[in-house]
């Protein structure tokens, strides 16, 4: 489940991550700058506030006046990836891959445009390839590769890297709940309740923890058990009933123990706002029509997923499945 972060956070972040040298301005230059550290300050704070067409004005002057100043190389690719401007952003990373050719985190940022916003699987293995060889103990790496080659319909391979990211970092959340959705994909329901049950036990943090007890529901649902109020269910959600706008994790667990009517639950999945009405219509419909699935309406399942995939929130899972079960309904003529 992706969460969001603002401009700010993504900058800093990554620039942190980097190992690069360098840290986010604090406040702007004051005057009209003149050297290429100036640029970069202001382009910084312009990223910071929004002004993200100024901003590239000022990181493409800096790195005119020094073409080797890598921070702004970094700040320019998410500047660049948050206009939309994909392109330009693989190439201001392979800017940085050149100027820091040791360091696999670079690799990772253009894998993943590469992957997730250009749909060039070929190209994102051989990043995440490298960023491997680098440092073979990059979890995000693995956990990244393991996703492009699910999409390859590598499900083995995928089993793998997930596995071993799983093995460096036992409490990432991420590598924890791509394994489980791996093996959901593959239709072994008792498998992923087994990994979910796992993840659930692993000391997550809330997040995870959510949605460790939802799969775990959503298994029990498709295999058919009767038990579906589970110890881990009752006390990750203890407090939250998920009746109301506001608990969105809750309201899922609600819907798929029965507490909520189908009714109610998409009702509730139009309360966000913003982006998270999209998330929500993605992850609603998707729920919604693994429930009818699993209860022998096809029909049903067959609209409420193909709505789940209108609703074009690729990065998450729910649309990725929906796509998957679409595929089976089909050959299930």
């Amino acid at each position: 489940m992706p969460g969001s972060q603002n401009h700010r956070s993504v900058v800093a972040t990554l620039l942190a991550l980097l190992a690069i040298g360098a840290a986010l301005p604090s406040s702007s230059t004051a005057g009209d700058p003149a050297t290429a550290e100036e640029f970069f300050r202001r382009g910084c704070q312009r990223s910071e506030d929004g002004q993200l067409k100024g901003a590239l004005a000022d990181l493409t002057e800096a790195l005119r006046l020094d073409p080797r100043k890598i921070e702004a190389w970094v700040v320019r690719a998410i500047t660049r990836a948050k206009t939309g401007d994909t392109d330009g952003a693989i190439s201001d990373w392979g800017e940085v891959i050149a100027l820091e050719p040791k360091n696999p985190k670079p690799l990772l940022n253009r894998g993943w445009l590469r992957f997730k916003k250009k749909g060039e699987i070929d190209a994102a293995l051989k990043d995440f390839d490298e960023a491997i060889k680098l440092d073979p103990a990059f979890v995000r790496a693995f956990t990244n590769r393991g996703l492009v080659r699910r999409a390859k319909g590598d499900l083995a391979g995928a089993a793998t890297d997930f596995a071993e990211a799983v093995k460096l970092d036992p409490k990432d959340g991420m590598s924890r709940w791509n394994r489980a959705v791996l093996e959901y994909w593959r239709m072994e329901f008792k498998r992923a309740l087994e990994l979910s049950v796992e993840m659930h036990a692993a000391g997550m943090d809330e997040f995870w923890r959510d949605y460790a007890a939802i799969f775990a529901t959503l298994c029990r649902v498709r295999l058919g058990e009767e038990e579906l109020v589970t110890p881990e269910l009752r006390e990750t959600f203890k407090g939250r009933d998920g009746k109301a706008a506001g608990q969105w994790t809750a309201s899922i667990a609600a819907f798929l123990r029965g507490d909520l009517t189908e009714a109610e639950f998409l009702k509730l999945k139009d309360a966000g706002e913003g982006h998270e009405a999209k998330d929500q219509a993605c992850q609603g419909w998707f729920y919604a029509a693994s429930v009818r699935l699993a209860a022998g309406d096809k029909v049903m399942a067959k609209d409420y997923f193909e709505k789940c995939v209108a609703t074009e929130v690729k990065g998450f899972d729910e649309f990725e499945l929906a796509k998957v079960e679409l595929v089976r309904l089909k050959k299930d003529k």
